[in-house]
C-alpha cells in the first residue's frame, strides 16, 4: 500500500483542505458523517493544531456524558468557577453563561460525538455565540439533521461539513490504498480501516480484512484469536486474554484499524469487521462461538458490564443467563434503550416464562406512562413466579417472592405485594445474612420487600427487613445505599430524628457512587433530611432538601411521603391553604398508584389543613378517615378547638389500639393534646401526659408535637412538663373557636330530629311529647342559635357541628 508522506501525519490521514475550514475563524462548525467518516481523526488534528499554536482551546468528548457537565468543562477550560451548591449534575448557573458572554481571551472549544441527549447543550448555543465574540466551537455528530434547527437560529458565522465533504479525494485515496478509490469514506484513526465503495462495484468488509491480514503476514493463530474477539462487543485486555490466550490482540486489532478504544480500558471492533468475523468463526466452530460468548457474558457481568453480558446472553439465546444478568443489574439496565430493545426482541412465549424479562419491560411501560400496557406485562410475570415459587431453592425462592411483591405493588394489588414481602421476611429471617452472599446482586430484593411494607403501614416488619438486608450488604453499593436511604426516611417519617441523623451520617461518611446522591434511591435520604431541618424550624431549608427528589416526583412510588413532607413545610412556614392546594393537586395527578394506608395519611393531613386554616368556624372535616392513630388525633384536635375536651380525651384513649404504634412523633402528639384536654378539665393527669411527652420528645429529638398546641395553652404545658417554653416564632394555629351555644341534652335531641322530620306535629310524634312542647324547645333553640328560621338554625348548626352524633 503506499503511504504518501504528503497525507499521512502522526498516524493519520491528513486533510488540510477540512483544516483550513476549521482554521477560518467560523463562530461554529458542526461535522456531520456517519460512524467511521473520519470526524474524530479531524478534529484531533486539529487539536494538534491548536496545540502547535499555542492557541487557547479544549477537547471534550460528549458521549456518555450530560449537557450540563459538558458546560462544567466549557467553563473550567475558560477559568470560570462553577457555585459549589450547585455540583456538577445541575443544569448550568445563569452566572457560568453571563461569565462566558464577558470572556476577553478567545478559546476554541472542540466537542466530539454529540447525540441527541445533547439538546441541553445545543440549544444554548445560539443566544451565546451571538454575545461572546471570543468564543468557537467546532463539533461533531454522527446524527445527520442534527444541526439542522439549529444553523436557523445562530445570528453569526456557521459552516457545516457534511459527508460530502468527507469523501476522499483521489490523491488522499492514492496516498492511502495505493489507487483511486476517490469518493469513499475513509474512517482515518490508525493505519487502515474499512474503504466503503460507492461506486458500482463496492468494496467488502470481508475482502478488506483478509487483505489487511494478508498483507501484515498473519498466522491463522492471529486470525482465530480475532475470531474470538468478535463474539463480544466490546472488550478490555483481561477479557481479550481469557477468550484468545493472546495478551497482544487487542493492541493488534487497534493497530490494524479493525477498532478502536471507546475508553481507556474499553476496545471495541467495527461493526464491519466483527460480523464477517463472527461469521466465519460460526462456519469454523459453532459450539466454541456459544462457548467463548457465554463465558464473555459471564465475565462482563462479574467485571461491570451488565449491557455487553445481556447482549451475549441473547446473542446465544441463553435465556437464563440473560435473566441472570437482568436480576444482578436491574438498576443499571432500566434506562438503557438497547438494553430494552434485547428483551423486546425475544419472543413473547419465551419471554412469559421468564419472570424477570416481563417484569423488567412493565417497569419500563410503566415509567414511561403507559401503565395499560404495563399491566399487562406485569400480570404475565406474575403467572410465571407463581409456578416456580414451590419448586425454587431458597435464594432463587427469595428472588421470585420479591419479583411477585414488586410485581403486585405496580398493579396497585399491595395487600398480596406485603404478604410475598413477609414470606420473604420469614425466609430471609430463617437463613440469615447468608442467604443473598452467593449473588450480592440478590441484597437488593431486601428494599424491595421493604417498600411492599411501608405501602400498608406496616413500620416493624420494613424496619427488620431493613436491618436484614443492611447487614446483608457490603457498605457503599447501590443495594446498601439505597436500604440506608429508605431507613432515614422511615425513622424521620415516625419521628425518630436521632437514628435518620446517624444513618445520614453513615451515608455520608461511607464511600459511594456519588451520582446515587441525585438518583431515586436517594428518596429516604432526601426525606429524612427535610424533616430533621423540619423539627430545628428551618423550613427553607427543609424545602431546599427535597427539592432535590422534584425530578422523580411523578415516576416514584414515595410520592404520597413527599407530599406530607412538603404539607408540614408549608404547616409550618404559615400556609396552610398551600398545603390544601398541593395534596389535591396531587391527588388529580398522574402518579403511580398508593395504597390505602398513605391514602389515608394524605386525607388526614388534609384535614390537619384544615383545622390549621380555620377561620371563626371549625370546619366537620368529613374527608376524614374513620380509623387510624392519626385521624384519632386530628379527631381529639378538633374536639379541642369546639371546645369538647372531654371528647378530645375520649378519643385519644383509642390511640394504638388497632396496631401497636411505634411512631414517636404520633405518640408524643397524642400526649401534648391528652395534657392540654386534661388541663381544661381541670385534671392531675395533665402533668403526668405533659412529662410523658416530654420524655419522648427530648429522647427522640422533636419539636413538632407542640407545635399543635395553641399559644394559649402552652405556656401551662411547658410548666406542667418542667420545660421551656416553644420559641416565640413557632406556627400558632388550632386557636380555640368562640364558645358554642349551651344547649341542653334534650334540646339537642330535638335540633336533630328537626333535621329529618317534615313538620312540628311529627316531630312531637316521634318524641312523644305535645305540640305546645316542641314549640316551645324550638323557640329555645332558635334563640341560643340567633336563628329566626328552621333552615338558619339547621344552617347555623351544621357549621357549630351540632348535629354530630
Amino acid at each position: 500500500m503506499a503511504n504518501d508522506d504528503q497525507f499521512m501525519v502522526g498516524g493519520y490521514l491528513s486533510r488540510p483542505r477540512l483544516l483550513d475550514v476549521l482554521d477560518s475563524g467560523v463562530a461554529l462548525v458542526s461535522i456531520s458523517a456517519p460512524s467511521g467518516g473520519g470526524k474524530t481523526a479531524l478534529l484531533l488534528e486539529y487539536d494538534a493544531r491548536l496545540l502547535a499554536a499555542d492557541k487557547p482551546h479544549t477537547l471534550l468528548r460528549a458521549r456518555g456524558q450530560s449537557s450540563a457537565a459538558l458546560w462544567g468543562q466549557v467553563a473550567s477550560a475558560a477559568g470560570i468557577a462553577i457555585p459549589q451548591e450547585r455540583g456538577p449534575s445541575a443544569e448550568p448557573a445563569a452566572e457560568v453563561i453571563r461569565q462566558l458572554r464577558e470572556l476577553k481571551e478567545p478559546i476554541t472549544v472542540l466537542v466530539d460525538d454529540l447525540t441527541r441527549e445533547h439538546s441541553g447543550f445545543l440549544n444554548a448555543l445560539p443566544e451565546l455565540l451571538s454575545t461572546a465574540p471570543g468564543l468557537r466551537f467546532v463539533i461533531t455528530t454522527r446524527y445527520a439533521g442534527l444541526f439542522e434547527q439549529l444553523s436557523l437560529r445562530v445570528p453569526t458565522s456557521y459552516r457545516e461539513l457534511t459527508v460530502a465533504d468527507m469523501l476522499l479525494t483521489p490523491e488522499e485515496a492514492i496516498s492511502v490504498t495505493g489507487s483511486d478509490v476517490s469518493g469513499v469514506l475513509l474512517p482515518v484513526i490508525g493505519r487502515l480501516r474499512r474503504l466503503e465503495n460507492k461506486s458500482d462495484n463496492p468494496a467488502r468488509s470481508a475482502e478488506l480484512l483478509a487483505y489487511l491480514l494478508e498483507a501484515e503476514g498473519d498466522s491463522e493463530r492471529r486470525l482465530q484469536a480475532l475470531e474470538s474477539l468478535s463474539v463480544v462487543q466490546g472488550t478490555d485486555r483481561s477479557l481479550a486474554q481469557r477468550l484468545t490466550n493472546d495478551s497482544d490482540i487487542v493492541q493488534y486489532a487497534a493497530d490494524l484499524g479493525l477498532g478502536l478504544w471507546t475508553s481507556p480500558v474499553r476496545f471495541e471492533l467495527y461493526a464491519e469487521f466483527r460480523e464477517p468475523l463472527l461469521e466465519r468463526f460460526r462456519h469454523r466452530d459453532p459450539y466454541a462461538v456459544e462457548r467463548q460468548t457465554r463465558l464473555a457474558a459471564i465475565w462482563s457481568l462479574d467485571s461491570g458490564r451488565p449491557l455487553d453480558a445481556l447482549e451475549a446472553a441473547t446473542r446465544i439465546r441463553d435465556y437464563y443467563l440473560a435473566s441472570r444478568v437482568l436480576r444482578a443489574s436491574w438498576e443499571s439496565l432500566m434506562g438503557v434503550n438497547q438494553a430494552v430493545e434485547l428483551i423486546q426482541a425475544i419472543d413473547e412465549k419465551t419471554r412469559a416464562r421468564i419472570p424477570a424479562m416481563n417484569l423488567f419491560l412493565g417497569l419500563r411501560l410503566y415509567a414511561r406512562g403507559n401503565s395499560a400496557r404495563a399491566g399487562v406485562v406485569v400480570s404475565e410475570a406474575i403467572t410465571a413466579i407463581r409456578k416456580r415459587i414451590p419448586d425454587s431453592d431458597p435464594l432463587e425462592r427469595f428472588w421470585l417472592l420479591a419479583l411477585l411483591s414488586g410485581s403486585m405493588r405496580i398493579l396497585g394489588r399491595f395487600k398480596p405485594a406485603a404478604e410475598a414481602a413477609l414470606s420473604g421476611l420469614a425466609l430471609a429471617t430463617e437463613v440469615g445474612p447468608t442467604l443473598t452472599r452467593g449473588e450480592p446482586s440478590s441484597s437488593r430484593f431486601y428494599s424491595v420487600f421493604s417498600i411492599s411494607l411501608i405501602q400498608v403501614g406496616d413500620i416493624p416488619n420494613a424496619r427488620q427487613m431493613m436491618e436484614l438486608g443492611i447487614a446483608a450488604t457490603e457498605p457503599g453499593t447501590i443495594a446498601w445505599f439505597h436500604l440506608v436511604s429508605l431507613a432515614a426516611g422511615v425513622d424521620a417519617l415516625c419521628g425518630n430524628m436521632p437514628e435518620a441523623a446517624a444513618r445520614l451520617r453513615q451515608l455520608g461518611e461511607t464511600p459511594h457512587d456519588e451520582e446515587l446522591e441525585g438518583g431515586y434511591l436517594a428518596y429516604g435520604a432526601s426525606i429524612a433530611s427535610a424533616l430533621l431541618e423540619l423539627e430545628a424550624f428551618r423550613p427553607d431549608r427543609a424545602r431546599a432538601a427535597l427539592a432535590v427528589m422534584n425530578k422523580h416526583f411523578n415516576t416514584v412510588e414515595h410520592w404520597a411521603a413527599h407530599v406530607i413532607v412538603e404539607c408540614l413545610i408549608d404547616f409550618i412556614a404559615g400556609a396552610p391553604e398551600d398545603a390544601i392546594a398541593r395534596i389535591d393537586r396531587a391527588i388529580a395527578g398522574g402518579h403511580p398508584p398508593t395504597s390505602d394506608f398513605w391514602a389515608k395519611g394524605l386525607a388526614t393531613v388534609r384535614a390537619l389543613m384544615e383545622l390549621a386554616n380555620a377561620g371563626d368556624t371549625v370546619p366537620r372535616l368529613d374527608g376524614l378517615p374513620r380509623s387510624g392513630d392519626f385521624p384519632i388525633l386530628v379527631r381529639a384536635l378538633r374536639y379541642l378547638m369546639v371546645l369538647e375536651p372531654e371528647q378530645a380525651l375520649e378519643s385519644l384513649s383509642r390511640l394504638g389500639t388497632e396496631r401497636p404504634n411505634h411512631m414517636p412523633r404520633l405518640v408524643a402528639s397524642g400526649y401534648v393534646l391528652a395534657s392540654v384536654a386534661a388541663d381544661r378539665l381541670g385534671k392531675d393527669s395533665s402533668t403526668s401526659f405533659a412529662r410523658r411527652a416530654q420524655a419522648i420528645m427530648r429522647a427522640n429529638e422533636l419539636a413538632t408535637p407542640t407545635w399543635l398546641v395553641p399559644a394559649a395553652d402552652l405556656q401551662r404545658l411547658a410548666d406542667r412538663s418542667d420545660c421551656e417554653p416553644e420559641r416565640a416564632d413557632r406556627p400558632n394555629y388550632f386557636t380555640a373557636a368562640a364558645p358554642r351555644p349551651i344547649l341542653s341534652r334534650r334540646e339537642l335531641t330535638v335540633l336533630r330530629e328537626l333535621a329529618i322530620t317534615e313538620s312540628r306535629a311529627e316531630l312531637a310524634e316521634r318524641l312523644h311529647v305535645s305540640s305546645n312542647t316542641i314549640k316551645t324547645q324550638i323557640r329555645s333553640i332558635y334563640r341560643k342559635l340567633g336563628a329566626a328560621t328552621r333552615s338558619e338554625a339547621l344552617l347555623r348548626a351544621s357549621e357549630l357541628a351540632l348535629l354530630d352524633d
